[in-house]
């Protein structure tokens, strides 16, 4: 992939958005045909990222500045849930349309959701794993392609795999509004399991349809707990802001237990 940096129009030594462009499309002159991160996804623009990441640009103020934590709301991660829900069902709609025509685009697709369902298991139960994390192992046992092949990318899979990179960013569940969202999230995947599983079978590929029934019905199963049974911490992104000198935490406390003592 290429990746084309862009600077401000104030400030030229500031960059404040990129492109992304592949090196086999070309336009008729030969050069790169180059596509904006935020024409991909709202979500994917250089500003929307650096708050996910925890960088900032720096200003004139320089560097010598205190910090301030930025919440990434229950409401905006709700948002990007929902906007993956609508591509999935979109990749599994497309995949029983192009399965006979195009197994390659079909491929793609399910290569993709794999991907997808793996950002999700990965937010949700991190690093320790847990029934997402075994659902996504079957998932990708499911959509792989022989001998370790990756199929070539569609804009449809461009699409799925721009929602996994949002879903990885967004945070840690936290609240009943980003939760309903990734329940329903987690049920539309279960139906793309269904959808990658009927395909499977109609490819004779019966390990693999085996493995896609039984990621679906881990999802559903998942669902149906209501998970996550937790709450998560809220999702932060640290960026640098003048600020006046704070107090230190617990001070208050510590004067009042001393004024108590004294009148005593």
């Amino acid at each position: 992939m290429l990746l084309k940096l862009r600077p401000g129009q104030s400030n030229p030594d500031e960059f404040t958005g990129y492109s992304v462009g592949l090196p086999t499309e070309r336009d008729k002159a030969g050069e790169p045909v180059w596509f904006g991160a935020s024409h991909l996804a709202a979500d994917l623009s250089l500003p929307k990222l650096r708050i996910r990441w925890g960088t900032a640009t720096e200003t004139r103020h320089g560097s010598n500045r205190a910090e301030e934590t930025v919440r990434v709301s229950a409401a905006q991660r709700a948002q990007t849930l929902s906007q993956a829900a609508t591509t999935v069902n979109a990749a599994a709609d497309e995949i029983r349309r192009v399965a006979n025509r195009d197994p390659q685009a079909a491929q793609a697709l399910a290569q993709a959701a794999a991907d997808t369902l793996t950002a999700v298991a990965s937010t949700v139960e991190s690093r320790r794993g847990g029934p997402l994390t075994e659902a996504a192992e079957r998932f990708d046992k499911a959509a792989r392609a022989g001998y370790a092949k990756v199929a070539k990318a569609t804009s449809r899979s461009y699409e799925l795999r721009s929602m996994a990179r949002l879903v990885r960013l967004m945070g840690h569940i936290s609240g009943d509004e980003d939760t309903f969202a990734l329940l329903a999230l987690v049920l539309d995947l279960a139906r793309l399991g269904d959808t990658l599983a009927w395909w499977r079978r109609a490819q004779d590929a019966w390990h693999q349809a085996d493995a896609a029934r039984e990621a679906a019905a881990a999802l559903r199963a998942w669902h149906a707990t209501g998970a996550p049974a937790a709450p998560r911490p809220v999702a932060t992104a640290t960026v640098p802001t003048d600020s006046m000198p704070q107090q230190r935490p617990g001070t208050g406390v510590q004067t009042t237990i001393r004024r108590r003592r004294t009148a005593r």
